[in-house]
């Protein structure tokens, strides 16, 4: 029966700790892994130079969850990233494994969640775009984004015209 445990991650190193915990050998061979290592992660994206940035942040900042067969904790603790494990008085404590269970629902729900949000809202410089009014779609080309709102040049009587229209409103031509 697989032990689950919270150690401690230095920060931003969440994802390359848990690399390296479930890169690790078994001891003897056709035994399986000593440690399965897993951080919750959410995609957050964000508009770096106009150009979209998508980054994977850890839900819970600063902890890994490892669940071992027999105890390899000073193994587990040997890399670089690697905290205290969480526990009373040194000892490490277990968690139930019904919170393991939840962490992991939760990791999918937002991996869901940030599916449907990276996919709408991200419209670059220059970026020709369509908005219906009514009956009529309206071309337009993308200036810049401001969290919801966008800036479009719209052509009316002749003359390019700067409007500013919430983002959701918009679709890719």
């Amino acid at each position: 029966m697989i032990r689950w445990f919270a150690l401690r991650a230095k920060p931003n190193c969440e994802a390359r700790l848990c690399r390296r915990i479930n890169a690790m050998p078994a001891v003897y061979e056709g035994e399986p892994r000593p440690a399965e290592a897993i951080a919750p992660m959410e995609r957050v994206e964000w508009r770096l130079r106009n150009k979209p940035m998508i980054r994977p942040v850890p839900i819970i900042r600063g902890y890994v969850f490892v669940g071992m067969l027999r105890p390899v904790f000073a193994a587990c603790r040997a890399f670089p990233e690697a905290g205290q494990w969480m526990g009373i008085d040194g000892v490490p404590r277990e968690l139930p494994y019904r919170s393991i269970q939840r962490i992991r629902e939760i990791e999918a729900e937002m991996s869901e969640a940030s599916k449907t949000r990276t996919n709408r809202h991200l419209f670059g410089k220059g970026q020709q775009v369509r908005r219906k009014v009514g009956n009529v779609i309206v071309p337009a080309t993308v200036v810049a984004q401001l969290d919801d709102d966008v800036r479009i040049l719209v052509s009316m009587l002749g003359k390019m015209h700067e409007v500013r229209v919430r983002a959701k409103e918009l679709e890719a031509a």
